[in-house]
């Protein structure tokens, strides 16, 4: 394998039998428009004889197929890395939110323990550093509390992306077999 240029792999004398009984040499020229990445491929028997409908039909439907195949493998591994990486991410967030919910809970706990040993104390000294405990732990539920709704909202936009992503791997997969 070797490259030619910026945009051009070329595989020389490979033996590929689902293209065609002689080696040849594979070419890949890859390129990026405003909207997509593409891919030309080229087969040729010989230093001026590609395949081709007109003289190989046989050949070019093989690599055509080939194509498609080569086009589904990567799209589909593509598809299925990203959507991975955010079901991973998923999966972290709404760890993040059941463990906000939980120091919130074992915080609201805490307080009313609080409370109930203030009723029961007469030292003045030791109420008031109790209340202060209570009005850090409350500033620390406010703050927790209003990071939920923000973490809420990021594990659904990462779904709608997911079902998203999806959703073009099968429109993709869908072209790619009708071609």
């Amino acid at each position: 394998m070797r490259k030619d240029g910026e945009q051009v792999l070329i595989a020389e004398k490979v033996s590929m039998p689902v293209i065609a009984s002689k080696r040849g040499d594979l070419i890949g020229y890859g390129f990026a428009t405003e909207n997509y990445n593409a891919m030309a491929l080229v087969f040729q028997l010989g230093y001026d004889i590609s395949v081709n409908r007109g003289e190989w039909p046989m050949e070019m439907g093989n690599l055509r197929n080939f194509a498609k195949e080569f086009m589904s493998y990567h799209y589909e591994q593509s598809y299925a890395r990203r959507i991975g990486e955010l079901e991973k991410s998923v999966k972290e967030f709404e760890r993040d939110i059941e463990q906000n919910e939980r120091k919130i809970g074992n915080m609201e706990d805490k307080i009313g323990s609080t409370r109930q040993k203030i009723e029961k104390e007469t030292d003045q000294a030791k109420i008031t550093g109790m209340e202060n405990e209570i009005a850090t732990l409350e500033s620390d539920i406010e703050e927790l509390t209003n990071a939920l709704p923000g973490l809420r909202n990021d594990v659904e936009n990462m779904k709608s992306n997911i079902e998203k992503l999806r959703n073009e791997s099968m429109t993709f997969q869908n072209a790619i077999a009708s071609v």
